[in-house]
């Protein structure tokens, strides 16, 4: 986004009032590079290989421009005269051509432009740009873009910048990069060679309502990444899409605060079709993840955090694992939801439940007051409070291959090491009122229930930070402490 805002701004410092000189003769206008047509898989279908990212085709070469000038040409259009007094008396643009192909709607062409300072350089094959203000650009089409220079190589086959405006404050050299504003901004075709670091590449990319108090859109596809060498690997991403959040604010606020504030309204980020590689081998990677929020101007509301398919089977450490367990495969799925109440800061989570077919489903639940949105940890730690929590296992068939590879290796009966567990539990929680304890777990290890269930309910609620001081002496201190009681079903 870098490189794309400040070949954005560079549109604005070219496209200054409409060029005043006449349009020469009219020419056939150059064929336009080929775009890619990446199109990425559909939900639910194999993700791509992470070594073979989308390749976006490259931009054709510009022809060699014109050595550059120490003094303009007489003919030179306004604009282009006023461009060059804008960049420092280092910076060397050329063109090929330059014409005015519409005077009602100053539409100008350009092609074969070329940016130069001593350690970087931007080449345009063709530019057309219409609608130019004082401050901005109605529409500009950029096409065949190379970025050289001390950092990564970067192309782009095509840019399109819809309602540029970049107002400059009375007696600054430039427009403030918070008071740059864009409709609309669509990149096709984007290649960033970083050397050892990796290659990037990104089929396509749209951001709109870009600028302060506006709820920007963002959405891409086809991103992949690769790193050759020792560490070699890479990733794939087919589509993501995040909407309902003031980008450029929360960028101001980050830069000039150290955090943002938190948004209200609606947020929601999606993304599909990631797999990551080593070495030429996927290693895992998820179908889709998902976040939606619904903030009210008090800061209550719900958010819901889904991610689904999750895999990291194919890391050589988890597979050699679960095959000891007998299994071949291992794909999760996680849903956190959690509402806000700003009276009292009452944060609930209801249910974050890790589930993994033919394994096993974890539930976890917490309720807190005090707490609020956006303060520092050490606040949190010391002014939120846990009011309950709970944890809830069901076994799908995780418990029993457990046991089983356990005894395995220890060589004896499942039945003696389901003893042995049972003999431990006893040991540690052997008091009459441990009994709510450990009567559910015994239950449990012997296979007799499939679920257990332990809740903590402390007698007041007690301080997020005091959680992590001095541990309790034993079960018995735990259970007065924090109200621990257990169920088997």
């Amino acid at each position: 986004m870098r490189v794309i805002g400040g070949l954005a701004l560079g549109v604005v410092l070219l496209a200054q009032p409409a060029l005043a000189q006449k349009p020469p003769a009219a020419t056939p206008p150059a064929a336009a590079p080929a775009l890619p047509t990446v199109k990425p898989p559909p939900l639910g279908a194999a993700p791509p290989r992470a070594l073979a990212p989308p390749e976006a085709a490259p931009a054709a070469p510009p022809a060699p421009p014109p050595a550059a000038l120490a003094v303009p040409p007489p003919d030179e259009a306004p604009a282009i005269r006023r461009l060059r007094a804008l960049f420092p008396p280092d910076t060397q643009i050329t063109y090929r051509s330059a014409r005015v192909v519409d005077e009602v709607s100053q539409r100008v062409r350009l092609e074969g432009l070329t940016m130069r300072r001593p350690d970087s350089g931007v080449t345009i094959e063709e530019a057309i740009v219409e609608g130019q203000t004082e401050i901005g650009v109605r529409d500009a089409d950029l096409r065949g873009i190379a970025v050289t220079g001390n950092g990564p190589n970067v192309t782009i086959a095509r840019l399109r910048i819809t309602g540029l405006a970049a107002p400059r404050a009375a007696g600054a050299a430039g427009p403030r990069p918070e008071d740059v504003s864009v409709d609309r901004i669509a990149v096709e075709g984007l290649r960033v060679d970083n050397g050892p670091e990796g290659v990037f590449t990104l089929a396509s990319l749209t951001v709109e309502e870009l600028g302060r108090r506006r709820r920007t859109r963002v959405r891409l596809e086809g991103f992949a990444g690769e790193r050759i060498g020792a560490q070699s690997g890479g990733f794939t991403l087919a589509r993501a899409a995040l909407s309902g959040i003031d980008l450029v604010t929360m960028a101001f606020e980050i830069q000039s605060a150290g955090q943002p504030q938190p948004q209200t309204g609606r947020i929601e980020l999606f993304a599909e079709g990631f797999t990551f590689s080593q070495a030429g081998s996927v290693m895992g990677g998820a179908e889709s993840f998902r976040v939606e929020s619904d903030t009210d101007p008090t800061q209550s509301g719900t958010g819901r955090v889904a991610l689904r398919g999750l895999r990291f089977d194919g890391i050589p450490q988890v597979a050699t694992f679960i095959r000891q367990l007998g299994y071949q495969s291992l794909a999760a799925d996680l849903t956190v939801d959690a509402t806000f109440q700003a009276v009292g800061g009452l944060l609930s989570m209801p249910a974050l439940v890790l589930s993994v077919p033919d394994y096993g489903r974890l539930t976890f639940a917490a309720e807190m007051d005090r707490f609020v949105p956006g303060a520092p940890a050490d606040r949190v730690m010391t002014d939120a409070r846990l009011i309950s929590m709970a944890l809830r296992y069901r076994d799908e068939g995780l418990l029993a291959r457990a046991i089983r590879m356990q005894a395995a290796e220890q060589r004896i009966t499942e039945a003696q090491l389901r003893e042995q567990l049972i003999g431990m539990a006893r040991g540690a929680a052997s008091g009459p009122a441990q009994a709510v304890l450990r009567e559910p777990l015994e239950r449990f290890l012997r296979g007799q229930a499939r679920e257990l269930e332990l809740v903590a309910r402390p007698p007041q609620p007690i301080a997020v930070g005091a959680l992590g001081g001095a541990p309790p002496r034993d079960v018995a201190d735990a259970q007065r402490r924090y109200g621990l009681t257990a169920t088997a079903r």
